[in-house]
């Protein structure tokens, strides 16, 4: 008999994707000056959602991946994966590939075979991030039986290894996914276990927010990983990045928490609703939202949106419109479950 979803779940990474495709928005959807200047990272919604969206993918990514590890054999959780993870990041790469490089009298040729492997590698940092932390994860949980040294290693690697080809996403990303899975590892190992109340998550969650808003005010663009990376390597100043690392650790933290303890508190009880329902269905298709909206932002209408200059409404307008094109474009592709597993990793 399959497991029900759990809807909450569901939720929160709905709420999480359509946030990240807000952020996109803002960023790629203003105009060409305005994202070439950088001036997104300053604005407030951007800085809002870029301080906690992905640590909060993370951390529900991990938190599932401790049911899974105990559910599967390593063979079982290796194939799996490797559909739901490792076939959208080849289908998509090709995509982006095709997207960028087709012209008029373009022919497949030896050499970019290679460039298309590279799209495959190096887009879509999100998907390899989590598959990278369920490999690693995965052999401490199969090989070491989560021995607290493996982990330990790996964390103190993280800061002195380089940061080239998206190396430092993925580093700055793992923490979360480990501390989730851990955390619901021992949970789920304990024989009583006490749930959280409403009241529980109000009061949480109300300190997680003020935390998240205060630490919000220092957060501007030499904090982004992006910007500011994550090695202590070749750093003139390896406090001052440690300083930015543990910084910007502790802001994804207490974001994701606050948005989790405000789903359990809100929406819980609500479970019937259509709305709830509809950001639910969202969320199961999360990766392809995040996947197709990429294109669209990056390619599809980048020449459309070259003169704009900046506008919160028509921001929100757009990516609202965005969100509601994905997911009917999903629906659609569901159909066809050979196709859906092909571009989306599942039927």
């Amino acid at each position: 008999m399959k497991k029900a979803r759990n809807q909450s779940i569901d939720f929160l990474r709905g709420i999480a994707v359509i946030l990240v495709v807000v952020g996109h928005t803002v960023q790629l959807a203003n105009g060409l000056d305005y994202r070439n200047s950088g001036a997104f990272y300053e604005e407030p919604v951007y800085r809002f959602i870029y301080g906690f969206h992905m640590p909060l993918f993370h951390l529900i990514s991990g938190y599932l991946a401790a049911y899974s590890f105990r559910a599967h054999d390593w063979k079982d959780e290796i194939s799996k994966k490797a559909v739901q993870l490792g076939l959208p990041i080849i289908t998509w790469g090709v995509i982006q590939f095709l997207v960028e490089r087709l012209r008029p009298g373009f022919a497949i040729r030896p050499y970019q075979l290679i460039v298309a492997g590279r799209y495959c590698l190096e887009s879509n940092w999100f998907l390899w991030s989590v598959l990278i932390a369920y490999v690693l994860v995965g052999i401490g949980h199969y090989a070491l039986k989560d021995h607290w040294l493996y982990y330990a290693v790996i964390v103190v690697l993280m800061f002195v290894t380089s940061d080239e080809y998206n190396f430092k996403m993925y580093k700055f990303v793992f923490v979360f996914f480990l501390t989730a899975y851990l955390y619901n590892m021992h949970r789920l190992e304990q024989p009583k276990r006490t749930d959280f109340t409403k009241k529980n998550y109000r009061m949480i969650g109300g300190i997680c927010l003020l935390a998240y808003m205060i630490l919000l005010q220092f957060f501007h663009e030499n904090q982004y990983i992006y910007t500011s990376g994550f090695t202590l390597l070749g750093r003139d100043n390896a406090a001052a990045q440690l300083g930015i690392d543990v910084f910007r650790t502790m802001l994804g933290f207490f974001g994701s928490l606050a948005a989790i303890c405000a789903v359990q508190y809100l929406f819980i009880s609500k479970e019937g609703t259509w709305l709830q329902k509809r950001i639910a269905v969202i969320g199961i298709r999360s990766i392809g939202i995040y996947l197709i909206s990429g294109i669209l932002l990056g390619y599809g209408f980048r020449r459309f949106f070259t003169s704009w200059t900046f506008s919160y409404p028509r921001t929100m307008v757009v990516a609202l419109l965005i969100v509601i094109f994905c997911d009917v474009t999903i629906a659609v592709i569901e159909r066809f479950p050979k196709l859906s597993i092909l571009f989306f990793g599942r039927k």
